[in-house]
């Protein structure tokens, strides 16, 4: 089965309002960086998640961006008003990942791909 943008929307209703052109292109993107043959059954589930992740990422920085800042808040003091901006971390490693709770799943279901070391003994 091929991931849709409508298979996208469906699980994750808060980008019902993204391009389908747009959520797409995302999914392009993800299905690169998951293998069919490593995750086997899992792999649309996988891509949906990842998607998912990299449309939230691209959401939040549309907001910063839209809000003058350009990453999530990395320091706040009230008395005489200050805030800080940080950055958002690359998109491919477990530190983006655990941005978003659509990484964070991610991350639990390629922890199930489970590889065990196969014994082969001479009989």
């Amino acid at each position: 089965m091929t991931v849709s943008s409508s298979d996208i929307t469906n699980y994750a209703n808060e980008f019902s309002s993204v391009d389908s052109d747009k959520i797409t292109l995302f999914v392009n993107y993800a299905s690169l960086s998951i293998n069919q043959d490593i995750w086997d059954e899992k792999v649309d589930f996988a891509k949906v998640l990842l998607t998912c992740h990299y449309l939230k990422l691209d959401s939040l920085s549309i907001a910063s961006a839209t809000a003058g800042s350009t990453g999530p808040i990395a320091n706040e003091k009230v008395g005489d008003l200050s805030r800080a901006y940080g950055t958002f971390p690359p998109g491919g490693n477990d530190e983006s990942l655990s941005t978003t709770v659509y990484g964070s799943l991610f991350m639990s279901l390629r922890k199930s791909l489970l590889f065990t070391p196969m014994v082969v003994t001479g009989s």
